[in-house]
C-alpha cells in the first residue's frame, strides 16, 4: 500500500474558515445520503456563533446539523456546487484508498490518504488536476520505508514562518519581534502567523516521536 501526506487548496469549506480562521477542523467521514455526498466535522473554537454564520454564506455546503459535545461541535453538512464539483472523495473511494486523516485550516486540507497502488496514486491527482485543484505532495512512501526519518516535515509556508521568527529573535527571551511585526513581513494576518507556528512546530515534534519510536522499536 502506498501512503500519501499532500495538502489540497479545495475550495470545500474555504470561505467559512477564512472568514473564521481560528476555528479548526477535523474531518470525519464522507457520507452518501440518496445520491447527495455530506460531509462531518469536528470543529474546535472560541467562536462557532460566526463560524455558524460563515458556513451559512459558504458557497460550497450547506447545513444538514450539528451537535455540541464538550468544547467541540459537530457538524453534519451537505456538499453543494463548486464543493459536489471538485469533490475527490468519490475518486477515492472509486480507486479503493482511504483518508487516514485529515485537517482543515483557512490555509487548506492537510490530508493523509492510503491508496492500494500506484494507478490510484495517479488516477487521484488527475483527477485534481482536471477539476483544478492545487496540491503539494509533503510525503510519499510505502510500507518498507514508512518509518523512515523525514527530512520534508513541514510545509514550504511553515518553513518560512519558522525561520523567519527565528531569524528576527521571536524565540528569544525578551523577544526581538512580535507576532504582528512577523504578520507584516509574510503579508499574512498574525492569526494566521500563530497557526503556522504552532502547526509546524506540533509536526516537528510529532517527527520527532516517530524517529525516537523507530529507534526503539525491536529489530
Amino acid at each position: 500500500m502506498i501512503f500519501i501526506e499532500v495538502e489540497l487548496d479545495h475550495p470545500l469549506l474555504r470561505e467559512a474558515l477564512r472568514g473564521v480562521p481560528e476555528v479548526e477542523v477535523q474531518w470525519v467521514r464522507n457520507t452518501n445520503a440518496d445520491g447527495d455526498w455530506e460531509l462531518v466535522f469536528w470543529a474546535n473554537g472560541e467562536e462557532f456563533e460566526r463560524f455558524d454564520a460563515a458556513l451559512r454564506e459558504d458557497p460550497t455546503v450547506t447545513p444538514v446539523r450539528s451537535i455540541d459535545v464538550g468544547d467541540q461541535r459537530l457538524y453534519q453538512m451537505k456538499i453543494i456546487d463548486r464543493g459536489a464539483d471538485t469533490d475527490l472523495y468519490p475518486v477515492l473511494v472509486d480507486v479503493g484508498g482511504i483518508v487516514m486523516s485529515a485537517e482543515v485550516t483557512s490555509e487548506g486540507w492537510l490530508c493523509r490518504f492510503g491508496f492500494p497502488d500506484q494507478d490510484g496514486v495517479d488516477r487521484f491527482f488527475e483527477s485534481a488536476n482536471g477539476n483544478g485543484v492545487d496540491f503539494d505532495v509533503i510525503r510519499l512512501y510505502d510500507l518498507q520505508d514508512a518509518q523512515a526519518p523525514r527530512d520534508d516535515v513541514l510545509t514550504d509556508a511553515q518553513r518560512e514562518t519558522l525561520q523567519m521568527a527565528l531569524d528576527t529573535g521571536y524565540f528569544e527571551v525578551p523577544r526581538g519581534a512580535t507576532l504582528q511585526e512577523l504578520s507584516n513581513e509574510l503579508g499574512i494576518s498574525d492569526n494566521a502567523v500563530s497557526q503556522r507556528m504552532r502547526r509546524g512546530i506540533k509536526r516537528m515534534l510529532l517527527n520527532a516521536q516517530e524517529i525516537e519510536s523507530d529507534r526503539s522499536f525491536p529489530r
